[in-house]
């Protein structure tokens, strides 16, 4: 084999190597020269106040970071509050899922409402319509569900789901609408989770 032969073999098999690397640093790159733009919107137009944490380092508080959502998939930064009271329960997540599905020896995808939901204290909580009709809306959801969880602030429900996607963490506020019994995509983050609301009612 020649020397030029030879290089091009080398060249090819770091390429090989560290092409992952390669494409993580191009999707950082162009995440840092393209930062998240922000609406403008009244305060009228507000739907609701979140507070959020990157999932990995919870109650950290450089981490705190405010927004306001508006129709329409809206979003801007907003001063810090504190958040209202609100009721959360835990969706069970995809290793609950997984070891359903080896208990009944299936390789059917094992229901979200087969497996009920849990309060804040790991109790089990009695499925409502309500309730069914949102895990029903999760089972839809193509990618794996990491995180799931229903928020209940002033009788209102919204559903926060954490997605498993290659190269960015999607992490999706919904609001769910008991009338209609669908769930509204309010905006989706890469890697921050709710974990305060302070609701509004547009003007």
């Amino acid at each position: 084999m020649n020397r030029f032969l030879k290089r091009a073999f080398l060249a090819l098999f770091v390429l090989y190597m560290l092409g992952p690397l390669l494409l993580l640093g191009i999707a950082w790159g162009a995440f840092s020269l393209f930062p998240p733009r922000y609406d403008v919107f009244d305060d009228s137009e507000i739907l609701l106040e979140v507070m959020t944490l990157t999932p990995d380092s919870r109650k950290e508080d450089k981490s705190i970071q405010y927004f306001a959502l508006a129709s329409g998939q809206r979003i801007r930064k907003t001063a810090p509050f504190e958040p209202e009271p609100m009721t959360v329960y835990a969706v069970p997540s995809p290793s609950d899922v997984y070891v359903q599905q080896i208990h009944a020896h299936t390789d059917r995808k094992a229901s979200f409402t087969t497996l009920g939901l849990a309060d804040e204290e790991g109790n089990s909580v009695p499925l409502t319509e309500d309730f069914t009709a949102i895990l029903k809306h999760l089972d839809k959801i193509d990618h794996w569900i990491m995180t799931a969880k229903i928020m209940e602030a002033q009788g209102r429900l919204f559903v926060y789901t954490e997605l498993n996607v290659n190269l960015w963490d999607p992490c999706t506020l919904y609001q769910y609408d008991p009338d209609s019994r669908q769930m509204t995509e309010l905006y989706t983050w890469d890697d921050r989770e709710p974990v305060g609301l302070r609701l509004h009612t547009p003007g």
